[in-house]
């Protein structure tokens, strides 16, 4: 069983990645806050287990926003790079 210290930061935690997650959905600031998003949510997924977290979705649905935000932005740069590099072709 985890103490409550370690149940705490696991629900924190989960909550985080959700926040963060669902902000990296913003075009290029996805750049940023995915890695950061996907750095914590492997750090609570560490300390976290199997054990049963009540927060679990969150920190599920944080995991898949972080990814999808940080294709979007990946994109959206990709984007602005090929719109730069065919404004100076003319």
């Amino acid at each position: 069983m985890k103490t409550p210290e370690q149940k705490l930061f696991v629900l924190e935690g989960s909550l985080g990645v959700f926040t963060l997650g669902l902000l990296s959905l913003l075009p290029l600031v996805g750049l940023v806050l995915s890695p950061l998003a996907l750095w914590r949510f492997f750090a609570i997924w560490s300390v976290a287990g199997k054990e049963w977290n009540p927060a679990r979705s969150y920190l599920n649905l944080g995991l898949a926003f972080a990814f999808f935000g940080g294709f979007i932005s990946l994109v959206a740069l990709l984007a602005i790079v090929a719109a730069i590099i065919n404004a100076n072709d003319f």
